[in-house]
């Protein structure tokens, strides 16, 4: 059990050294050596770690850094890791507790530092008529940059730091510097506080859509702000993108892309027509200059499953396959990084937001823009959950797999649609309705993966064989497809419990409940 601590925040104006005069009184202050140091507040793009309650300090002192993982309320000090540069993925992370709890929570992800600053820490020991060190109190100053590189000065903290055996020495300086002092044990962590200093919060990033639309706004108006939402979700992502820091920055940004073409799909008769179709153009070329990069990236983030699925013995002889994939990524991230430098993506950018910022007409031309919003997203969404109904009753085990991708790709629209206006209906409903969805997706998102990946490692076999690669690589790699085959028959036999569990009568009743509540017009139905 760790010793206790506080924390207080010296109130504007006041000098936090003036506290010190009123605990000589009583008890007899020691200085010891003053410290400077940097310290990085690590966490993901995502906020992975904030979002489960934690921190990730990290303090630069003399060419070694001391990384703490904290929990948010400056409770507790979990694990101490010391090293010579500050962890960036898990694998910078000794094998131990603290990596085993890290890794379930960043995943694939980056820690990035989320904010620094410039500390300098004096340091006092208090000691008891026998000259025991009964409480450490260090008085901390911070100074940041803002977005501006202008420095930013944040209030002082006392800090007080309990010795194992004094713990009643603790509660009296504690209540000296409550009651006496008037100072107040700080609610905010430090993180928190230096991030609202340059207008930040935590969780400023999301790949979440979080939109509150009203069921009475305009059909045109409703649009633009999802439009402008997945826009700022691209934006956020492209830089990350373009240097590579994590393949979750490209994930993002292809799902805003993804995201956006279905929605561009959904705006016809809403958005001037012309203009639709030309970005639809736009997107799609995008889309599709991002795919060889991301598919490489899966097949590199799936590498030791693929490894496990072969027998022990020739899991070494499988290596050569993951170089050959780094290399393929790097050459696909080369040409990624060419097209986003592009003056194409650059003009189509600039269009877009141009198109977006455009006034709402009074008497738009489009006969559905001025329509209701709920009564579109409810024939809209309506009429793929008829289609999604029908379909997945119609597929058996002699099903081709071409229908079930048509089938993947009716769950990805409804998938869209309920995100892009689920905030028009109950948020519980919702939920359970989105949770029953992706049990279905992800099912057919295993099969055709495990098909296109099967297909595309035998055409790497084969390049690999004109590079003369050893035969028993080719071996491990035909043993490997071999498996993904019978996973992907697992996973037929597995579709129809999940379609199933989808198809419920609860959810069909939710689904009529929820959506099939106005007049349908076919016009509206379908885009």
């Amino acid at each position: 059990m760790p010793a206790p601590r506080l924390e207080f925040e010296v109130p504007e104006n006041s000098n936090a050294l003036d506290y010190l005069d009123e605990l000589n009184t009583e008890k007899e202050l020691v200085r010891d050596r003053d410290l400077a140091f940097t310290r990085f507040f690590l966490d993901t793009f995502d906020w992975r770690l904030f979002r489960k309650g934690f921190i990730l300090v990290s303090d630069s002192l003399d060419g070694r850094f001391k990384t703490a993982w904290q929990t948010c309320d400056n409770a507790e000090n979990l694990r101490v890791l010391g090293s010579d540069r500050i962890p960036v993925l898990i694998e910078d992370f000794p094998d131990g507790k603290m990596r085993s709890t890290l890794a379930p929570i960043l995943e694939m992800r980056a820690l990035l530092p989320q904010t620094r600053l410039e500390c300098l820490q004096r340091r006092w020991r208090l000691l008891n008529k026998k000259k025991k060190t009964v409480v450490r109190l260090n008085i901390e100053s911070y100074t940041m940059e803002d977005v501006n590189r202008e420095p930013k000065k944040l209030r002082s903290r006392v800090r007080l730091e309990a010795v194992r055996g004094y713990d009643k020495d603790f509660i009296e300086v504690q209540a000296l510097l409550q009651d006496r002092l008037n100072l107040c044990p700080l609610a905010a962590n430090l993180l928190v506080a230096s991030l609202n200093k340059v207008g930040r919060h935590p969780e400023d990033y999301s790949p979440a859509l979080d939109l509150k639309l009203e069921p009475s706004m305009r059909a045109d108006s409703a649009i633009r702000i999802v439009f402008c939402r997945l826009f700022s979700i691209l934006e956020r992502n492209e830089s990350g993108t373009k240097q590579k820091i994590d393949s979750e920055f490209l994930h993002d940004f292809r799902v805003a892309i993804r995201k956006t073409r279905a929605l561009l799909n959904q705006s016809q008769d809403i958005l001037p027509g012309d203009g639709i179709k030309n970005f639809a153009r736009e997107f799609a070329w995008l889309g599709k200059a991002t795919g060889p990069s991301r598919d490489l990236d899966v097949y590199l983030l799936h590498f030791d499953r693929f490894k496990k699925m072969v027998p022990v013995s020739i899991r070494d002889d499988l290596e050569p396959l993951r170089d050959f994939l780094r290399n393929k990524q790097h050459h696909a991230q080369s040409e990624l990084v060419k097209v986003l430098g592009s003056g194409r993506y650059a003009q189509m950018k600039k269009a877009w937001q141009k198109f977006l910022a455009k006034p709402i007409e009074e008497k738009p031309q489009e006969r559905l823009a001025a329509e209701r919003v709920k009564l579109i997203a409810d024939a809209r969404i309506w009429h793929v959950y008829k289609v999604i109904h029908r379909k997945g009753q119609a597929i058996d085990s002699d099903t081709r797999p071409a229908r079930l991708h048509r089938l993947r790709i009716h769950c990805k629209k409804l998938r869209y649609l309920i995100e892009f206006f689920g905030s028009l209906y109950p948020e519980k409903q919702i939920r359970h309705l989105i949770k029953s969805l992706k049990g279905l997706q992800d099912n057919l998102g295993a099969i055709q993966d495990l098909e296109v990946q099967g297909a595309s490692l035998q055409e790497y076999s084969t390049e690999m064989m004109e590079s003369r690669t050893a035969a028993r690589t080719l071996l491990a790699i035909g043993v490997l497809v071999q498996e993904l085959e019978k996973e992907r028959e697992r996973g037929r036999l597995e579709f129809m419990q999940r379609f199933a569990d989808f198809d419920s009568a609860q959810n069909r009743k939710l689904f009529q409940s929820l959506f099939n509540v106005t007049i349908q017009r076919d016009s509206i139905e379908q885009p």
